[in-house]
């Protein structure tokens, strides 16, 4: 396939025809759909165009920036995934429901990042969250993975990344405004001074329990 031009270029369509035909002759396709073949075809020649172009970028600067992307997509979906299970296990206690919402406000932003680091993750450090959220937040992640097993046998699904505490600091994630004044680390809050703070709009402190009830 022309790899450098354009995925329907005149030589991929030719090809698509010829590749379409054949597969069509052959026993592994009963079927007589030859445009549903050549869609399947350049699906998978986008795929190998993709490939290529990763492989075959031309200056070192371009890998590592293209490298970069890569990495960054995947800890933005290990981000998102965290905020869905916590997310989800509140909505599923009545007990926890009150935090669901709040959780929703704040969006990824409560969530910590992390780095890939052996067989887990990392996680950065963020200086304006509070150590009481942060321990209410693993909770969380305990009842989402008690909520993973059936008469005390995981059921079958993805599983979370393990994380483990990290020394390394996240510096491009900024607080989130609007958020419980106890969300946001009092050391924190000192550094950036009454004129920060107001910027923040903190609401009144709202208690962060994990009652006997959702342990159980």
């Amino acid at each position: 396939p022309d790899l450098h031009g354009t995925p329907r270029s005149p030589w991929n369509q030719a090809l698509a025809n010829v590749f379409a035909q054949n597969f069509a002759a052959s026993d592994l396709y009963e079927g007589e759909d030859l445009e549903f073949i050549k869609r399947l075809f350049f699906i998978h020649l986008n795929t190998l165009k993709r490939s290529y172009t990763r492989q075959n970028l031309e200056t070192p600067e371009e890998k590592a920036a293209e490298q970069d992307r890569y990495q960054q997509s995947k800890r933005d979906s290990r981000r998102r995934n965290l905020f869905k299970r916590r997310k989800q296990a509140c909505l599923n206690h009545p007990d926890l429901e009150k935090y669901a919402q709040v959780l929703a406000n704040a969006g990824l932003f409560l969530m910590s990042g992390d780095e890939s680091c052996g067989d887990g993750c990392s996680i950065l450090k963020m200086s304006w969250r509070s150590q009481e959220v942060r321990l209410f937040l693993r909770d969380l992640d305990v009842v989402h993975l008690s909520s993973r097993y059936f008469n005390g046998k995981p059921q079958p699904g993805q599983w979370p990344n393990y994380r483990v505490e990290g020394a390394r600091k996240d510096h491009l994630t900024r607080a989130p405004v609007g958020l419980p004044q106890n969300f946001y680390d009092p050391q924190w809050m000192r550094e950036i001074g009454e004129d920060g703070q107001r910027i923040l709009k903190m609401k009144p402190a709202m208690p962060l329990v994990v009652t006997k009830s959702v342990r159980e």
